[in-house]
């Protein structure tokens, strides 16, 4: 970030980190994923940002990984004993984020790849101008974890983006919530029609994952080659280990 970043309410130097990014991961069932998801976390490159990460999972059982998690001051873990839907979790994530003073909300699905710079370069981008409040990116890429193949999925709308990369300032929770009922495709109800500002590489930062568990099924894009790229895991700046682990989970189907 430059030396000093004007974000409305907030004023940042290069010594007192004050703006408050606030990550929020729902989750379900995903212990395999999640630990994967606490290395992206941790691999963030931040400067002048206190971050937090917030999990909210609604499993049988809470997380194996939850002496680890405690273990971290900048995690926080919830555990709700009933199943709810995802436009329930994500707004109490919202509200969780608000409480903690966030001043940015970045989410970050638990089972997609993300980059170490996503946190700094979304933050910096909302902090550009006053007038963007959303920003994430309607195209995105899939690791198809069956045919070991990257599709480059073109965007829905334009200005539009899947809730896996999409960030915004807090002040938007005044006007903006998902529905409670929600199971799926709960970002559009969410931005009621609202533009969400375009990053331009998203290669950079994310790649979301195509398995049989998906929340909401991807397989629709999977048939054929007509979202088939040319990419592969390699063309994404991702080290080595999480590469890996992508790689042996294609070896189980």
């Amino acid at each position: 970030l430059d030396q000093f970043l004007y974000l409305g309410f907030c004023k940042m130097d290069e010594i007192t980190p004050q703006l408050k990014v606030a990550i929020l991961t729902p989750t379900y069932q995903r212990d395999h994923f999640l630990e994967q998801t606490q290395r992206y976390v941790e691999q963030q490159v931040l400067h002048n940002i206190d971050y937090h990460w917030f999990v909210l999972d609604d499993s049988p059982h809470k997380t194996k990984h939850l002496q680890v998690f405690n273990q971290n001051p900048n995690i926080s873990y919830y555990w709700l004993e009933s199943k709810k839907t995802l436009g329930y979790k994500r707004n109490m994530l919202n509200q969780i984020a608000f409480k903690w003073g966030a001043n940015i909300i970045c989410n970050m699905d638990d089972d997609d790849w993300y980059g170490a710079n996503y946190v700094q370069e979304m933050t910096k981008l909302l902090c550009s101008a006053d007038e963007i409040k959303f920003v994430g990116s309607g195209r995105d890429f899939y690791y198809d974890l069956k045919s070991n193949r990257v599709l480059d999925i073109p965007s829905v709308r334009d200005f539009s983006s899947c809730n896996g990369v999409l960030c915004y300032k807090i002040e938007v929770l005044k006007s903006h919530h998902y529905q409670d009922e929600a199971s799926f495709a709960e970002e559009q109800y969410f931005l009621n029609s609202e533009k969400v500002y375009q990053y331009q590489n998203i290669q950079k930062l994310h790649l979301a994952l195509a398995h049989p568990n998906n929340t909401v099924t991807k397989k629709n894009y999977c048939y054929g080659d007509r979202y088939l790229s040319n990419l592969t895991l390699d063309d994404f700046p991702m080290r080595n280990e999480d590469r890996e682990f992508y790689r042996n989970l294609h070896k189980q189907y």
